[in-house]
């Protein structure tokens, strides 16, 4: 048992776009802050349970009528990753599973503003797959190197002209890389 904290390095995947507007995503730098069970076999495997806090999200650029307006996307999530970890070493570990989320809110932060667009994200639980490669650097602190891909879509958007007519929609999924510090508190590993 034990704590865990990560920075993130958090996108957003946009699976179509519209010639009419530009939107991109850029990566943003988030956090994570997680408990953790974990049970070792006295083989190569073991399973982990990390319940906790996970800020999702990009920066976001919209061109519209050669206009660009940037804003920040945070969405803020409680999170379960599943990981099963193989033990290459005593001290090296590969770990792979899914990361079950629930989003509790959804704003975009332009010019010192928060707005809540929360409804706008439906639904509100999201699968991902997560693989890591961790090492432990001292008796109860390992570090990790974590990559999470959505699977599930978190939004999708319908693009208009001026009148109000189709152009164009898009559906969103997000990924991020994690660098993450994991102490023990408890242990029965030697």
């Amino acid at each position: 048992f034990g704590l865990s904290a990560g920075v993130d390095v958090t996108n957003v995947r946009l699976s179509n776009s519209c010639t009419y507007y530009s939107v991109q995503y850029d990566p943003m730098i988030a956090f994570n802050l997680n408990a953790f069970a974990a049970y070792r076999s006295a083989g190569f495997w073991g399973i982990t349970a990390e319940p906790g806090f996970i800020r999702k999200g990009a920066v976001m650029s919209v061109a519209y009528n050669l206009e660009k307006h940037e804003t920040h996307l945070r969405l803020n999530y409680i999170q379960l990753p599943v990981l099963a970890d193989f033990y290459i070493t005593k001290k090296l570990s590969l770990s792979v599973g899914p990361e079950f989320a629930y989003l509790l809110s959804a704003k975009v932060h332009y010019d010192g503003n928060n707005t809540d667009i929360s409804d706008g994200y439906d639904p509100k639980f999201e699968i991902s797959g997560m693989a890591a490669i961790n090492y432990t650097i001292l008796p109860k602190v390992d570090i990790a190197l974590r990559y999470s891909h959505g699977f599930t879509t978190i939004s999708e958007m319908e693009f208009t002209n001026e009148m109000g007519e189709p152009t164009g929609e898009a559906k969103e999924k997000s990924q991020y890389l994690q660098l993450m510090v994991r102490a023990r508190i408890f242990s029965s590993r030697q």
